[in-house]
């Protein structure tokens, strides 16, 4: 007799009517792991249940007059037998052609290694491990929970994980493919992962890093950056916001929010080369909340901030508040400030370090929109006292954004907040007008938007440049250690641009460019495409007939802007979808000039838009005319 080996195996048959003795068979087969067939008796099974086809057995194997057969058996289930033999098992599997018997008996030997692992002895853990030399039974259990969603197979997966990792010499993040990591695993082992990072090449970390990057917690990404592993916010994608929400805890003013390996990293390698400034990418993402930190505590550092950095020259945000908070913080008024900044607006736009069209969303978060104008303009909203509600240009306005808020985060102040937080009282009663000052930025932003793609050469294309040709304004600033007064020209009625490229064919040639002063009407006045004045000067709006002041009094229709006669506003019996009765304007002196009824302002609904005519009245004569024709004839 030989030794007695412990294996697994699967019940071909067992029991059965033996017509020579005319009893019931006490005996079987086994189709062992090895693919032989072992001698299964009932006297050698360890409790009273009969074996059924295809259960699966643990037992040792004692070879006798040359057969084996299987003693001290068990089903699998009730085995004691420990994990390693079970992992023993399953790797000699590996690499084998499996079907029929073998695939049930593999499918029964993974559910019970992975049901033992947890509640497994140490020394046997240590001893898979040891004998683990290509991580199979890492391999293992991943296959069986590849597919696995429930929270509970979930739980499972990493309580295996687990334990194995646990009693394991290999470095998980060196040996294993880092996607077969449970994340809540990935996340326990960060200091691991980050000494392995820290012990390969800059290239090969940055390499799995960025094949690994959604997995990676926001925290260890900042640390990358920190080794200088990640260089640049092309490097991480989709999670630039979440890299700046992460490090805007560092206006704290202190590190306790990094963890212990990003704490040593920053220490060892960022702090003796003078701080996060070492890191280019990681302090163009710290300075504009350092700056916004800066104007919230009233500090004049933000001034200094901003004025020795060119990242901060070209962020919208930065720009507008810096622009704006640090005339009033050296005591200039409400209307210079408005003047100045306009003027130092509209010379970012000349030196394209700021386009209104791209940095759009920078601008919208300072002035908000609320819907009412589109989603591209920011809310203009003004409280209309009479009905006790709030209107954008004549609409009302159901979601007003210019009311402040400062219970928020600094950094999610917009425009109305930090007038607030400075004291300004811009609001009378919570009712802004059309008077206060940040709604006419709003306005006036909203009318950059709308006219920068107009403000450029039809020929080659660049921005046309405005003539500064208005009176000079005072304003208080500081510098070189005292307060002095300078002066610069107005810009904030800006109408007379011109292409200053001197190849182009309209070099220095002025265009007229504003908005219509029509109620409603939301057209700009550009007047390469509209060539008719009024003998006032002023050119006729197509859109709504309007030009100017002493026009619109004498004739609120409007006059035509292709021949300059008055126009008529005609009246339906039919109404819209507001009810009201339609109406269209055409020219009066039958040029063929008229207005889209889809096109047509508020303008010419209101009550002191007279006269207007009724489509009724002007069918009649025609009637009657029609009919002393046909009597003539007849």
């Amino acid at each position: 007799m030989t030794e007695k080996i412990a294996s697994f195996g699967i019940v071909k048959w067992f029991g059965g009517y033996n017509k020579k003795t005319g009893k019931e068979n006490n005996f079987g087969f086994l189709f062992d792991i090895s693919g032989e067939d072992i001698y299964l008796h009932k006297n050698n099974l360890s409790d009273n249940y009969r074996p059924n086809e295809l259960d699966v057995y643990s037992y040792n194997i004692e070879e006798q007059n040359n057969y084996k057969k299987a003693v001290n058996i068990k089903k699998l289930q009730n085995s004691t037998t420990g994990c390693k033999h079970t992992f023993l098992a399953l790797k000699s599997l590996k690499g084998k052609r499996l079907d029929g018997n073998l695939s049930i008996l593999k499918r029964a030997l993974t559910r019970s290694f992975i049901e033992n692992l947890p509640k497994t002895d140490e020394n046997y853990l240590k001893e898979i491990a040891e004998i683990d030399q290509e991580n199979y039974s890492y391999e293992i259990i991943n296959d069986e929970f590849s597919s696995k969603k429930s929270s509970d197979e979930v739980k499972k997966w990493e309580e295996c994980f687990e334990r194995l990792s646990q009693h394991s010499p290999i470095n998980i993040f060196k040996e294993l493919r880092w996607s077969t990591i449970p994340q809540k695993i990935f996340k326990n082992k960060l200091n691991d992962l980050a000494h392995y990072v820290n012990s390969i090449s800059k290239l090969e970390a940055s390499n799995k890093c960025k094949e690994n990057l959604f997995r990676l917690p926001i925290e260890f990404i900042f640390h990358l950056f920190i080794k200088n592993i990640f260089t640049s916010s092309d490097d991480i994608e989709a999670r630039t916001e979440e890299l700046e929400n992460f490090v805007a805890s560092y206006l704290t003013g202190s590190l306790d929010f990094l963890p212990e390996y990003a704490k040593y990293a920053y220490e060892n390698e960022l702090k003796p080369l003078g701080g996060f400034r070492a890191s280019p990418i990681l302090w163009e993402i710290i300075e504009p909340h350092l700056f916004k930190k800066y104007l919230f505590d009233k500090s004049q550092k933000f001034i200094s901030l901003y004025e020795a950095s060119s990242n901060l020259k070209n962020d919208p945000q930065c720009f507008i508040l810096f622009n704006i908070f640090s005339l009033i913080y050296y005591g200039n008024d409400i209307a210079v400030t408005y003047q100045i900044f306009t003027q130092r607006f509209w010379e970012a736009l000349v030196s394209d370090s700021l386009d209104p069209n791209t940095k759009s969303n920078d601008i919208m978060e300072l002035f908000p929109s609320c819907g009412t104008l589109g989603k591209n303009l920011s809310c203009e909203a003004v409280f209309w006292e009479k009905n006790k509600s709030y209107l954008c240009r004549g609409s009302k306005c159901i979601n007003p954004k210019t009311i402040p808020n400062t219970t928020k985060h600094f950094l999610q102040y917009n425009i109305y907040d930090w007038f607030s937080h400075f004291g300004i009282d811009y609001t009378k009663a919570r009712s802004p007008s059309n008077r206060d000052f940040p709604i006419k930025l709003a306005g006036f932003f909203n009318r950059i938007k709308e006219v920068y793609p107009i403000i450029h050469c039809r020929d080659c294309g660049t921005l046309m440049l405005p003539d500064f040709r208005y009176s000079r304004t005072k304003y208080q600033t500081y510098k070189d250690g005292k307060f002095v007064t300078k002066d610069m020209a107005a810009a904030y009625r800006l109408t007379v641009f011109h292409c200053n490229t001197p190849t182009c064919n309209q070099y220095s040639i002025g265009y007229y460019i504003s908005h219509c002063i029509g109620f409603g009407c939301y057209k700009v006045i550009d007047t390469r495409d509209l060539k008719l004045q009024c003998d006032a000067g002023r050119y006729i709006c197509d859109g709504c007939g309007s030009c100017c002041e002493i026009h619109n009094k004498a004739n609120p229709v409007g006059l035509c802007s292709n021949c300059g006669n008055s126009l008529q506003l005609i009246e339906s019996e039919n109404k819209d979808y507001l009810g009201r009765k339609i109406r269209r304007v055409k020219c009066g002196a039958s040029c063929g000039f008229t207005i889209s009824l889809n096109n047509l302002p508020k303008k010419f609904h209101l009550p002191t838009c007279q006269p207007v005519l009724q489509e009724s009245m002007l069918r009649k004569p025609m009637l009657e005319e029609v009919d002393s024709e046909f009597d003539l004839d007849f």
